[in-house]
């Protein structure tokens, strides 16, 4: 995203505006300050409407009209540019981005395909890992505690085998409560700034959330999707996507219109989505086929 110093400018504004009496208590002047800078910013811009439109008046008043409509046209260009970009990040990108992801191809998990380990990156305290071996949905998991990769599997022992019987429990177990019934082991270090999945050679499920997930990315410098859980058949053939879900951001040019090196000064606005689904549902619906 190119958030310039003109998006970070509309933002204080914004808050102030929201704040209200914030404004008084953080004191006048910087506030003062900020409209400003931000009316010095567009001196250009105006100028340029007002040049246009006086010099299509003046030709307008002398009679040439074909001349006078020329010059209204340019005046009102800047205008017309601010609400193409506006229509088409507000009214064209959440559809558009929809279609999308509608037609991305999908596969089923069946009992044939159905694998045996599951590697998540959602998530540091190891609670979805270890609810996946618990209750039984796989004979091994992948996840992230504090700042490593730990596997998790299931120990097996005549103490363990109700064990994952009471899903209520399951689920309500603090993660870091010692279990013994489950054998932690850790990987390797977890990198902060790149994906550094452990390397599992056989076919497994994947869940990928947020910035780690493929389709969590900026799009043509409109839309972005802050929150993303994407899950996917890893296998040597290469990774499926099995099942999607985002919370979308559009980019939005702001009101009232400011215009930066960088083309119209952006916000952003949350396009429709579903609520954030619960982590383990969404992997036990996948595996379960609704």
């Amino acid at each position: 995203m190119a958030a310039g110093k003109l998006d970070a400018i509309d933002y204080r504004i914004g808050k102030h505006f929201r704040l209200g009496s914030g404004i008084r208590r953080q004191g006048a002047k910087p506030v003062g300050l900020i409209y400003t800078i931000v009316v010095l910013s567009q001196l250009p811009l105006y100028d340029f409407i007002i040049g246009f439109a006086w010099a299509a008046s003046v030709a307008a008043r002398n009679g040439r009209r074909g001349r006078a409509l020329v010059l209204a046209a340019v005046a009102t260009l800047p205008l017309a540019s601010y609400l193409y970009a506006y229509v088409e990040a507000r009214v064209m990108a959440p559809p558009a981005r929809h279609a999308e992801v509608a037609s991305w191809p999908r596969i089923s998990i069946t009992r044939e395909n159905r694998p045996r380990v599951f590697l998540t990156t959602w998530g540091i305290d190891g609670y979805v890992p270890k609810t996946m071996v618990a209750l039984g949905l796989f004979e091994k998991a992948y996840g992230v505690i504090g700042d490593d990769w730990y596997s998790v599997e299931r120990v097996n022992s005549a103490a363990c085998v109700d064990a994952g019987k009471d899903e209520r429990a399951i689920r309500n177990r603090n993660p870091n409560e010692p279990n013994p019934c489950m054998r932690l082991t850790k990987i390797e270090r977890r990198d902060t700034l790149r994906l550094n999945a452990p390397q599992i050679a056989e076919t497994h499920l994947r869940l990928l959330a947020d910035r780690d997930a493929p389709s969590h990315r900026e799009i043509d410098r409109t839309v972005f999707a802050s929150s993303t859980l994407e899950l996917r058949l890893v296998s040597e053939q290469g990774s499926e996507l099995i099942s999607f879900w985002e919370a979308p951001y559009f980019r939005v040019p702001s009101i009232p219109p400011l215009l930066g090196r960088a083309g119209w000064s952006r916000g952003w606005f949350a396009g429709e989505h579903t609520p954030r689904p619960d982590i383990v549902q969404f992997v036990r619906d996948a595996l379960h086929g609704n």
